[in-house]
């Protein structure tokens, strides 16, 4: 291999890196982070997906240090959902 070549390679692992390490992170962070700087978790982990190294280089300078200042002010609780009662169906006597 020729040095240009060793050179494009390292590149490419780059930037792979650049796009692993920034899918992982966004996948372990709650959602409530993501919620508290007016962002979405599924949309950032489809950008990321989709768009790679140049999403991954955005969300790593910009978005990731955000999140990580809403994770140290603290995180607020999620309010625990009230369920609605079962309905009882009647579905009839087949054999009647």
């Amino acid at each position: 291999m020729n040095g240009l070549a060793i050179g494009l390679l390292v590149l490419w692992l780059v930037l792979v890196a650049v796009r692993i390490t920034a899918l992982l992170d966004a996948v372990k962070r709650p959602a409530a982070a993501f919620a508290a700087v007016g962002r979405r978790k599924g949309s950032w982990a489809l950008r990321l997906c989709f768009f790679g190294w140049i999403a991954g280089i955005v969300y790593l300078l910009s978005v990731r240090p955000q999140l990580q200042e809403a994770e140290r002010r603290g995180l607020p609780s999620a309010p625990e959902k009230e369920r609605a009662p079962l309905k009882k169906k009647d579905w009839g006597d087949p054999f009647g």
